[in-house]
């Protein structure tokens, strides 16, 4: 063969059915078939060495494209078109109309299969045997992961170099799957476009796709995880009735007490009146002036400062001559409660302090005598 020509053919078959009338049954250009037994059996091989610069080298290349429009099926017109059409009997031990494998998995753009369009599958399984796993382990937080996914409704921009779906779509944006679950997306390449020269006219497009599969497991614990948070429910709901009863039960205790606090007030603000009707009807609610003395030699009690008073009060009383004296404190039935002072004292003016601290609100008295003399003075305690 001439290497220099565009197109080298090792075995080229054509068959030119477009003047046939009627069409035949089976047209076929190459048909290979081997009756034989033994641990390797095949019917086509195709086998390729390119030079390490060949931009795409294919093993096998098969296509149908048709040269009338498609019809109503039976009526003349192409019924079934398949480009690669694989069948088995199924006799070996194992058996597959169509095989592709890789040796690396891990291999970017590495792919036993690679559809560019719709791919349909009456039963399609994964392996996914408890043997061929390791680093078996439960996970958590899969609801918290499908409630930061962000479902989007879309429609695909139209690209010469992939056969995406038109019309509205329903599905998620691979870079926000990448934040939250980045183990399910993968970057993918589309091989270059050429021309019949086998020259590169476009340059791969690289794009990130999705595991959708790979969801269902998350889903499955999410779905276990809201059922839980359902069951516990009831326990949660009557955990705050309980704390919705209690702080019932506070607001009715504190609302007691307040009445309690308001009856109190309104008895100490009724207290206090009666006390300053007293007060204003028999003695001041000012301090006393020093006592000028008297000229005609009378004993003088000076009403107490403060009265009303809280804990303290002062009382002050002027002698116009020595005389032995006791000064004394008595509660409103006439009870003698504390002696203040006794004893003899000089001529002139003298005071002291009685401290109420430990005696309740009430009517005092605070009575002088002196030379058998008996003056007497009433007191409030609030």
């Amino acid at each position: 063969m001439n290497s220099e020509r565009l197109s080298n053919h090792a075995l080229n078959a054509r068959v030119d059915a477009s003047s046939q009338a009627p069409p035949a049954i089976e047209q076929i250009a190459g048909h290979f078939e081997v009756s034989a037994n033994g641990a390797l059996v095949i019917g086509t091989r195709s086998l390729i060495n390119p030079p390490g610069n060949h931009p795409s080298p294919i093993g096998i290349l098969a296509g149908v494209f048709s040269r009338i429009d498609p019809v109503t099926p039976g009526a003349g017109g192409i019924t079934n078109e398949y480009g690669v059409y694989g069948e088995t009997n199924c006799s070996g031990d194992f058996s597959a109309g169509i095989f592709g494998t890789v040796s690396d998995t891990a291999q970017v753009d590495c792919w036993a299969g690679y559809f560019d369009g719709p791919a349909f599958s009456t039963n399609f399984v994964q392996p996914s045997d408890e043997s061929l796993k390791t680093n078996i382990s439960e996970f958590d937080n899969a609801l918290g992961m499908i409630n930061a996914l962000a479902p989007m409704k879309y429609e695909f921009i139209p690209s010469e170099l992939i056969n995406l779906p038109s019309g509205e779509h329903y599905g998620l944006m691979a870079q926000n799957v990448e934040e939250v679950i980045p183990e399910l997306v993968t970057t993918v390449a589309t091989p270059s476009k050429l021309d019949t020269a086998g020259n590169v006219v476009a340059d791969p497009l690289e794009f990130k796709a999705i595991n959708y599969s790979g969801m269902i497991p998350i889903l499955v614990a999410a779905l276990k995880e809201q059922a839980q948070l359902t069951d516990e429910f009831p326990d949660l709901i009557a955990e705050q009735e309980e704390e919705i009863n209690a702080l019932k039960d506070l607001v009715a205790e504190q609302a007691e007490q307040l009445s309690a606090m308001q009856d109190a007030l309104q008895q100490a603000v009724a207290t206090f009146e009666t006390a300053k009707r007293d007060m204003d009807s028999c003695c001041g609610s000012k301090a006393p002036a020093s006592p000028p003395g008297d000229a005609e030699g009378h004993i003088i009690l000076e009403q107490n400062y403060p009265n009303p008073f809280t804990s303290e009060t002062r009382i002050e009383f002027y002698l116009p001559r020595d005389a032995r004296i006791v000064l004394e404190v008595s509660d409103a039935q006439g009870r003698k409660l504390h002696t203040l002072v006794e004893g003899q004292f000089a001529e002139g003016n003298h005071s002291t302090t009685w401290d109420a601290g430990r005696y309740a609100p009430g009517i005092y008295y605070c009575s002088l005598y002196a030379d058998g003399e008996l003056i007497t003075k009433k007191m409030i305690k609030m």
